[in-house]
């Protein structure tokens, strides 16, 4: 009896806890105001030979979906709220999503059709599954019968690009993918399941007064799909994305928990290019690797560069490569990084850490060949948070060295 008796004193307790655990608003004020005074202090320089910088959004379910009531209208107007450009919708890959699905300009957003193909589904929410978005086809592609190599093989031949997602479910990494998420919005909420009663509670308390603060709590950085990445570039070119995973499906006590405006920038997958005017433009930046990950929902990447130029024997430079391309290693070659805001840029090699400081930007001459990308971090409230997020450039042997 004694026991029994027990159960509900500790279930107060561990209630009591929670509620006593709630972050107080005078932090999330003190979050809001060191976000806002990096924000203040940046500042844009152009990038070398007449790229641009166009954020966006991928993997993005609409209506279409099933489980989502997001209308266009309301993805184009959350994407102008928050200053992007494009968004590639990845309903569930269905025949009338190819049927019913707009592509093109709407309301000053560039829309891409795409779909998201599960197989071997071991769950509801699409985390923890065989998970591939298809991107840049044109007509509906029955998975049903076939391996998933042999989608990917159909994806091609319609000219199209197959990204891995949900990185921890994939299991398909011997197929000819062009790109994987290294991070994925469900993936990072879905895996912290320790924090919800937490959770429950800053929303109940804090979610009207702080939602941009309270939505980047579930932010950790991308440990495990970066490492697999790596792996990845290390034997081929593989194109590093975000997943927004946006479905604007939540409301819980009377709350959107993840509305459009929120979702869409959180994360972004910024492309480079001279222009974006159409699908082509978009595509072809993504299957370049002409893009970097930036956690805007925290502060806006936009203005981030990194590229690979000579030095001339009088001292001037000129820009060779941008990420995601490759570049033979010679004499004089040189590594830029530019940031808008004093961050620890990283520099990483073949997945390990090569250089590493605190600045608004680097130059690091380069000596040997592998595999670059980097990483930029914020300090807010005294840790480090994950920002910026580069496409690899792949210095290959083949130079005058």
């Amino acid at each position: 009896m004694r026991s029994k008796k027990l159960i509900p004193s500790l279930a107060v307790v561990a209630l009591s806890w929670t509620a006593l655990s709630c972050t107080p608003h005078y932090k999330w004020q003190q979050l809001r105001n060191d976000i806002a005074s990096i924000r203040d202090s940046r500042s844009i320089s152009s990038l070398p030979g007449g790229y641009r910088d166009f954020p966006g959004a991928i993997h993005v379910h609409t209506e279409l979906s099933g489980d989502s009531h997001g209308t266009l209208e309301a993805i184009a107007e959350a994407t102008r709220m928050t200053d992007g450009v494009f968004v590639i919708t990845t309903d569930h890959h269905r025949p009338k999503v190819y049927e019913k699905g707009f592509e093109g300009w709407k309301d000053g957003v560039l829309f891409v059709r795409g779909s998201e193909i599960i197989k071997g589904c071991k769950g509801i929410t699409g985390a923890g599954c065989n998970s591939l978005l298809v991107l840049g086809v044109d007509r509906y592609i029955d998975p049903k019968e076939i391996s998933m190599r042999e989608v990917i093989e159909q994806i091609h031949a319609s000219g199209g690009l197959a990204i891995a997602a949900h990185p921890d479910g994939f299991v398909d990494w011997d197929t000819p993918i062009d790109g994987m998420e290294i991070y994925d919005i469900l993936d990072d909420a879905a895996e912290k399941e320790w924090k919800y009663p937490k959770w429950v509670f800053d929303v109940l308390y804090s979610y009207r007064p702080y939602r941009d603060e309270v939505f980047s709590s579930i932010l950790d950085p991308p440990v495990r799909g970066v490492r697999k990445y790596d792996g990845l570039t290390a034997t081929r070119r593989v194109v590093a994305v975000a997943g927004n995973d946006a479905h604007q499906n939540v409301r819980w006590a009377g709350r959107q928990i993840d509305p459009y405006s929120l979702s869409l920038r959180f994360v972004r997958t910024h492309v480079l290019s001279p222009t974006l005017t159409n699908k082509t433009d978009l595509l072809r930046a993504i299957a370049s690797g002409h893009a970097y990950i930036s956690f805007d929902g925290v502060v806006d990447g936009s203005g981030f560069g990194f590229w690979a130029e000579d030095a001339e024997p009088d001292g001037s430079s000129y820009a060779v490569k941008i990420m995601g391309d490759e570049v033979p290693l010679r004499t004089g070659l040189r590594l830029r990084i530019q940031i808008p805001a004093e961050g620890k840029i990283r520099v990483v090699r073949n997945g390990t850490k090569a250089e590493e400081t605190i600045s608004r930007g680097l130059t690091v001459p380069v000596k040997e060949t592998g595999v670059y990308r980097v990483e930029v971090l914020l300090k807010i409230r005294g840790r480090w948070w994950p920002w910026i997020y580069s496409n690899p450039i792949y210095v290959r042997s083949g130079g005058d060295l």
